[in-house]
């Protein structure tokens, strides 16, 4: 997560922060940088979303990596596929879709949590959230600023 010094706006990172709020974790490496200017905020936050609308996926790594912690028996929930995404993530393209009844050998059951759910994560706006990122402890460390 980048926290502007200037503002102590999240600047990049937020999916980070609301995964952190849902778990119920209260710190994070945060990296603290210096922006000349608000505009230097917004444009470093822009450019950080534009990034992820170019990426792209490789389905065969992707795959690779997915059946590595189904082996391991790794809870695939945590991957942030819902079950139909991950069933068409974790399919051989070369081989026949597989049946939905399969899906229960797939995933551990997730203990209940007293983590907020999603709905209830806090302010839409950004500007909103990055104030509320460092009064909930996000971002303690040796790097805070004063």
């Amino acid at each position: 997560m980048v926290v502007s010094k200037r503002s102590g706006f999240i600047v990049s990172g937020h999916g980070r922060y609301e995964a952190a709020k849902v778990l119920g974790v209260s710190v994070v490496p945060v990296d603290f940088q210096e922006f000349a200017t608000e505009a230097d905020e917004w444009a470093h936050l822009i450019a950080d979303n534009r990034l992820a609308e170019l990426a792209e996926s490789d389905s065969a790594a992707m795959r690779e990596l997915l059946a590595e912690l189904q082996a391991t028996d790794f809870d695939l929930d945590l991957t942030g596929f819902d079950a139909e995404a991950l069933l068409a993530a974790l399919a051989d393209p070369t081989q026949e879709a597989p049946r939905r009844t399969s899906m229960s050998r797939m995933r551990a059951s997730r203990p209940s949590s007293s983590a907020p759910s999603a709905s209830s994560s806090g302010p839409a706006n950004p500007r909103d959230a990055h104030e509320t990122a460092l009064g909930h402890g996000l971002g303690t460390g040796p790097d805070r600023p004063d």
